[in-house]
């Protein structure tokens, strides 16, 4: 749904809100990622995978949060989200748990 002129104009952001979360969960990505490739037994890679679906986990629920304490597109979680996505993070995520799935198959070999 492409949100109208009225609804973005409501819309107002603390930017330096965003930019903190966004680097935040990138971080938290990004030591998700390392740990994953540092891992090596199936108990290290439980508890990555653990990891890793929490902060998507916590990605989504604060953006569905920001829509229904906003009536606007435009609020800090769903910008947090969609700089995330358009950073690659929310698709780095989404991949480690299918390879940390993978990789935890290989152990139960």
């Amino acid at each position: 749904k492409e949100p109208d002129k009225e609804t973005l104009s409501k819309g107002k952001i603390d930017k330096k809100n965003v930019k903190d979360a966004v680097i935040n969960y990138a971080d938290k990505i990004d030591d998700i990622e390392r740990a994953f490739k540092e891992a090596k037994s199936e108990y290290e890679l439980r508890q990555i995978e653990k990891d890793a679906e929490k902060i998507l986990s916590d990605i989504r629920n604060e953006r569905k949060s920001g829509f229904k304490n906003n009536d606007s597109e435009i609020n800090d979680r769903n910008v947090i989200f969609k700089t995330l996505r358009r950073l690659g993070y929310i698709g780095k995520i989404i991949d480690l748990i299918d390879d940390i799935y993978d990789k935890k198959a290989g152990f139960e070999i």
